[in-house]
This record gives C-alpha cells, sequence and structure tokens, in this order.
C-alpha cells in the first residue's frame, strides 16, 4: 500500500506544462521568420509549402515594421492614434516609418509589397506562384 501511495504522490508532484506564451513583438516577428523558413526547406520536397513560406515570411515583415514603429513611439503602431484599437497595415507601416525618418530603400518596398500581394492572395483568394518570383 505504501509504495502506491509513493506512486501517487510522484504523479501529482509533476509540474503542470505550461499553456501561457508571451512574445515581444520583436520576438513574435522572429518566430514566424522561424516558420517561414522552416515551410522554404520542405518546398522542394512539397510544393504546397510555398504559401506557408510566403505567409510566414510577409507576417514576420509587417511584425518587424511595427516593431520599428514601436521603438520610436508606442501609439505609432495603431492605425488610429486617437483610438489604439487595430495595429498598421504592412502598407501604413511603411509610410509612417518614413514619415519619421526611417528609410526603406525602394527595392526594399517593392518586394515587401509584392509579398504583401501573395500574401493576401493566399489568405483571400486562389493562388498561384512561380518559385522564381
Amino acid at each position: 500500500m505504501e509504495g502506491k501511495v509513493a506512486k501517487t504522490r510522484s504523479l501529482e508532484c509533476k509540474p503542470k506544462p505550461s499553456v501561457h506564451l508571451k512574445l515581444s513583438l520583436i520576438q513574435n516577428a522572429y518566430s514566424f521568420l522561424n516558420q517561414s523558413l522552416r515551410h522554404y526547406r520542405k518546398t522542394t520536397r512539397n510544393v504546397t509549402e510555398w504559401p506557408y513560406a510566403m505567409l510566414h515570411i510577409t507576417q514576420s515583415i509587417e511584425l518587424a515594421l511595427k516593431k520599428l514603429l514601436f521603438d520610436a513611439h508606442p501609439i505609432l503602431i495603431y492605425e488610429d492614434i486617437d483610438r489604439p484599437k487595430h495595429t498598421v497595415s504592412l502598407e501604413l507601416a511603411l509610410s509612417r516609418l518614413e514619415a519619421i525618418g526611417i528609410t526603406i530603400g525602394e527595392k526594399e518596398k517593392v518586394n515587401i509589397r509584392r509579398a504583401a500581394v501573395h500574401r493576401n492572395r493566399v489568405v483571400h483568394y486562389e493562388f498561384e506562384v512561380n518559385k522564381f518570383e
């Protein structure tokens, strides 16, 4: 009987798995970047991984841009700074960064916008991609 009690007690003492996760803006951006790379590595074997790679890299970029805005001033990540509810879109983040003097090259902006178009197709409509784009 005593052996059973000890066994029961040891089961009761095991820590519960954590169900709480908190990521900062930059941690979240890196998390999406890592997921994007995981999916990208699988594309040579499975072309259906492309949409997820593109979705996650674009989300990573959006979060990184929001981090730049947040560092300038936390309120800048919101669409309406008078009513902070929804955060800025990728396009608005680019505009705000430029307005506060943070320069992003034209080539990078073109690529970011192109990634956003692909992401929106993946999420909202039919999707086709050429892996060399």
